[in-house]
């Protein structure tokens, strides 16, 4: 029986939902293996799904080899993105994770040429509660072009990746971009009720970094964030009455 491992590269698109797998089960009962499993060095580069459905109604394998022309990465993704019915998030997310190996060769090329330099318009700023470089890298813009997705999406799910990594697994399962952020920022303000106790300094700069979860204007003095520490351990207290 016919039992090929993943190649590495099958992991920049995520898995199919249970319900997406049902129904291609279904389609090939009734129609049989109508696309091949692309095949490069003995693994699946694409059609892991196809595979695992090959093996549950016990019918023999269709594969195709890669002919190593290009880029593996551009070839599976072509292959993907239009076939398959994945969210903005889950596009802006593979798009993440090419970025991420292109960003890579791109520091290999630095070092072999003698230099690493980080972008001298790279600063931080606050956007939707998550920060985000003002300049984005090369790769992010690259990797979304690719995709078809917008640059900010993508450096949404980049920053997703630094401050909650727990939550990239229900962009891959599926859920809303927009919906995920609003939970981490729902987050960032519970964080910040939770803890009116908070020393003024670590407060200030906390406040400073999520004025938008705040919901107020930029307060650039410490006396003043210290009564704004202040109202808030008083909400506090009024609400446990």
């Amino acid at each position: 029986m016919f039992d090929y491992e993943l190649d590495e590269v099958v992991k920049i698109l995520p898995e199919m939902d249970a319900k997406s797998f049902d129904s291609l089960l279904e389609d090939m009962k009734i129609h049989g293996q109508l696309e091949p499993v692309w095949i490069y060095a003995d693994k699946i580069i694409d059609g892991r799904h196809r595979q695992k459905a090959c093996k549950i109604l016990n019918i023999e394998l269709k594969t195709q080899e890669w002919n190593g022309e290009g880029s593996l990465e551009e070839f599976v993704l072509g292959l993907n993105v239009n076939r398959r019915h994945l969210t903005v998030g889950q596009k802006a997310l593979a798009a993440y994770k090419k970025s991420i190996k292109l960003g890579e060769e791109a520091k290999q090329r630095q070092r072999a040429s003698g230099g690493d330099r980080r972008s001298s318009g790279y600063k931080e700023s606050v956007v939707h509660g998550l920060e985000q470089p003002k300049r984005l890298p090369p790769a992010i813009e690259l990797a979304a072009r690719a995709l078809g997705v917008s640059k900010q999406c993508v450096a949404d799910i980049r920053q997703i990746a630094m401050e909650a990594p727990e939550m990239i697994k229900e962009i891959e399962a599926g859920a809303s971009l927009r919906d995920v952020k609003n939970k981490i920022t729902r987050g960032k303000h519970s964080l910040l009720i939770a803890k009116p106790d908070f020393q003024a300094l670590e407060f200030k700069n906390f406040a400073i970094d999520h004025l938008e979860v705040l919901g107020a204007n930029r307060i650039e003095n410490l006396k003043g964030l210290v009564l704004l520490q202040k109202w808030l351990a008083g909400r506090v207290r009024n609400l446990g009455k």
